[in-house]
């Protein structure tokens, strides 16, 4: 439904009917999938110093996303995800045989990263 390239005309940003962004080499190489719209994306335009993602919806909210650098995490191996997951929060997924499910989540201590990311890795959603 919406698409916009960045200055350099090298990465692509679409939006679609369902809420969903993806950003990646307009040259068509697996891209970044971002989640958080709740109705469809209306359009969507980047910052010229390439560093936003902005991306009104049908619903009149206008979201900002911090544009994603790296490799898209649903690319990475198995192993890979889970270590950098795990580096990003303090809830941990454990068997317990008295839930329904046979799982549940359970918050530690959480100091802050052991590993800090690289801000330009994290793809945290930015409302307002």
């Amino acid at each position: 439904m919406a698409v916009a390239l960045d200055s350099s005309g090298s990465l692509a940003v679409t939006g679609d009917s369902k809420g969903v962004f993806r950003v990646g080499p307009a040259t068509g190489e697996a891209p970044h999938l971002l989640f958080g719209q709740r109705a469809p994306i209306s359009g969507v335009a980047v910052a010229p110093d390439g560093g936003l993602i902005a991306a009104p919806s049908e619903d009149g909210t206008i979201r900002l996303f911090p544009m994603p650098k790296g490799r898209p995490l649903h690319t990475l191996p198995y192993s890979e995800l889970l270590a950098r997951l795990r580096n990003l929060t303090n809830v941990r997924v454990i068997p317990d045989d008295t839930a329904e499910t046979g799982y549940r989540l359970e918050p530690g201590r959480f100091s802050g990263w052991r590993n800090p990311p690289p801000t330009d890795e994290l793809s945290i959603r930015r409302t307002g």
